[in-house]
């Protein structure tokens, strides 16, 4: 299961620890991921990842550490393998005070190569929702929000402080979140994320602008049960 979304901007995504996380919302034509740890990272929607931004032909520019990541189709055919750094990803951990021993990074590093949990599977998305969200130049903005499901595409129509209408519509991706291209005064594609709680749906989490913005939907009615 992938974890909630960091605000970052492009320049931090060097040397950044990412543990469980899918960079779908990252510019990867401005993503420099020199020393960086991707463990459990689902890559699969980054658009124009280049194998050299993974394995540098430089030999001055350190690669990314990676370790059971999810990568697009054309970095695998490109030879690079989504475990090539596992045995030194829990000393690297260790070493960034991201764990407190090598034990506990090791524990870490299994279980997300070996998870026990099932990829869950995806439910209707339907419903009304509270918005409060960040706009990337740091203003913030609550209001409403109605997703609805109709031939394989996510309509979702906003109300922001009861009168500005927005509206954007878009799929699931392969990796489970969901894309969607919204239209505006400035129109941007927005990444939302699921979070569960006991088994159910809690609120999604949509980040866009390499994680400027951030905006979460939460049921005003559990449509759930």
């Amino acid at each position: 299961m992938w974890h909630d979304f960091t605000c970052i901007s492009v320049e931090p995504l060097s040397g950044a620890n990412f543990v469980e996380t899918n960079l779908s919302a990252v510019d990867s034509r401005q993503a420099n991921l020199s020393r960086s740890i991707l463990l459990g990272t689902d890559l699969r929607d980054v658009e124009d990842l280049k194998p050299e931004q993974l394995n540098p032909v430089d030999s001055k520019k350190d690669p990314p550490y990676l370790c059971h990541v999810a990568l697009p189709i054309n970095l695998k055919n490109a030879g690079i393998s989504p475990d090539r750094d596992c045995e030194d990803i829990p000393g690297l951990l260790v070493e960034r005070s991201y764990s407190k021993s090598v034990e506990e990074a090791k524990n870490l590093v299994n279980k997300i190569r070996n998870p026990e949990a099932k990829v869950k599977e995806q439910e209707d998305l339907s419903g009304y929702y509270i918005v409060n969200g960040q706009n990337p130049d740091g203003r913030k903005y609550s209001g409403q929000a109605n997703i609805i499901y109709e031939n394989g595409i996510y309509n979702i129509n906003w109300t922001i402080a009861g009168k500005q209408k927005l509206a954007g519509s878009g799929k699931l991706l392969k990796s489970g979140l969901l894309k969607i291209k919204w239209n505006g005064k400035n129109p941007d594609v927005v990444i939302y994320s699921m979070k569960y709680e006991d088994d159910k749906l809690d609120k999604l989490v949509g980040v866009w602008s390499n994680y400027l913005g951030i905006e979460t939907f939460t049921p005003i009615i559990d449509f759930r049960d």
